[in-house]
């Protein structure tokens, strides 16, 4: 297994910690540097996003649980050539379309996943019960969305449900030097196990960023060479 790069605020140069200024030192996050919605990913990981050379990418997104106001899906957007968006719940993809227009983004194509049963386990953490992101759906239209276009990706989002099946289906769909991003990883007080993704990414190269202040919020990627 490849060693796990854990970034912390001390490796982190006086620039990126300058940026991070701009969040909130607790788990909620801000504006960017250019005043509008960020991921919502660890803080952490940001000053490594913006070296990225992104702006002829094609992006695959699975899911988001963010408001629009503090929305992954329309940074990335800003950022690359285009991003497809799949989610099961097409209430929450009207809302975003809203959103998108409403910042005159036109490069986001939508898919609405068939609407399944929701599966909510409950595992304990010592005295905290949570619920789990359900780790199933090989078959549904939400994981299998990403078969869609029949075209490899330069990045793929992993957020929503399935995240497990959705982190393994992504490795037929993502570019040889391509990236993997997977927020929340093995975070435990939110009750998401990370574990049979990470070990299907276990043989590449793989960076971990800790969001600052908060107890297990991590966000990872892989790159997929």
């Amino acid at each position: 297994m490849k060693k796990v790069f854990l970034i912390s605020l001390i490796l982190i140069s006086s620039l990126a910690q300058a940026e991070l200024s701009i969040y909130e030192t607790n788990m909620w996050q801000t504006k960017d540097l250019d005043g509008k919605a960020m991921p919502y990913y660890a803080a952490s990981i940001m000053p490594e996003l913006r070296t990225w050379l992104m702006q002829d990418w094609k992006v695959f997104m699975w899911g988001s649980s963010d408001c629009p106001e503090e929305n992954t899906l329309s940074w990335f957007a800003r950022h690359t050539s285009s991003v497809t968006y799949v989610d099961w719940d097409q209430n929450w993809i009207s809302e975003l379309d809203r959103f998108m227009q409403s910042l005159q983004i036109n490069n986001v194509k939508f898919i609405s996943g068939a609407r399944e049963e929701k599966r909510v386990m409950h595992k304990q953490f010592g005295e905290i019960v949570v619920n789990t992101f359900s780790d199933y759906g090989e078959k549904s239209a939400y994981v299998n969305a990403i078969a869609q276009a029949g075209i490899k990706y330069d990045l793929i989002l992993v957020n929503g449900h399935h995240r497990n099946t959705c982190a393994i289906k992504a490795l037929e769909w993502i570019k040889p030097g391509g990236r993997i991003i997977m927020n929340n990883v093995n975070q435990a007080t939110i009750g998401i196990d990370s574990q049979r993704a990470c070990d299907a990414l276990a043989n590449y190269p793989h960076f971990s960023f800790l969001h600052p202040g908060h107890l297990d919020w991590r966000t990872d990627y892989w790159i997929i060479q």
